[in-house]
């Protein structure tokens, strides 16, 4: 098989038998795949900070007849090594991580979420966690189709909305017992959060325990975590 090349960056890592790795990317244009690297060892430590975690790099490898593929080379772009100056910052890009792995189907191309993930990463050391948690979380069920986020209830296009059912904004007219109820301070949050395109604008919004519950909630329940 031919030779493939991809930017991607590490999500998930761990040893297999004897000096060997897998590694998960989450890829620009190939979504998620697995490479089974091969001498692995403490002398080789250029190829160990290309299989930890968080490592941004442009990876060679060859298909073969299963979905898992045969790591070959890369060129590190970059090892986000600010991620480990903290745990908080390890555990925010571990929440990352984790919420890719568990929306994203293998070898779904999405190169916008590729780009909002790497985005995120790099701002973890500048925004609270729960903030910029939050607002990925939100972006990306927005991304995948499963959050449809409105000032006006999505059924009578008239009313304030003031719950989520469903996924969708609706007002108290058209919510649900199920439906998930937010203050007018949590939806202008919401909004922000969602639709927001400044990460300044993001570093003002306090998220309070309350939101970051709701949120957490929601994120859990459509991704079916």
């Amino acid at each position: 098989m031919n030779e493939e090349r991809q930017e991607g960056i590490v999500l998930k890592s761990f040893d297999y038998k004897e000096n060997e790795r897998i590694i998960t990317l989450f890829t620009k244009d190939a979504g998620l795949i697995s490479l089974i690297v091969k001498r692995i060892s403490a002398k080789n430590s250029p190829t160990l900070i290309l299989t930890t975690p968080f490592t941004q790099a442009e990876f060679i490898y060859k298909k073969g007849r299963s979905d898992l593929y045969r790591f070959l080379d890369a060129d590190l772009l970059d090892a986000h090594l600010f991620l480990r100056d903290s745990l908080k910052n390890l555990q925010t890009a571990a929440a990352l991580a984790q919420a890719i792995l568990a929306s994203q189907l293998p070898a779904k191309p999405s190169f916008a979420l590729y780009q909002l993930l790497l985005a995120y990463l790099k701002q973890i050391p500048s925004l609270a966690p729960e903030t910029l948690l939050a607002s990925f979380y939100l972006k990306l069920l927005q991304a995948e189709g499963l959050l449809f986020l409105d000032k006006t209830c999505t059924h009578c296009k008239e009313l304030p909305a003031t719950a989520l059912h469903k996924g969708e904004s609706v007002c108290d007219l058209h919510a649900r017992p199920s439906s998930t109820y937010f203050s007018e301070q949590e939806w202008q949050n919401l909004y922000h959060l969602s639709y927001g395109r400044s990460f300044r604008l993001l570093q003002d919004i306090h998220i309070e325990p309350m939101l970051k519950k709701k949120v957490h909630t929601l994120f859990i329940e459509k991704i079916k975590l």
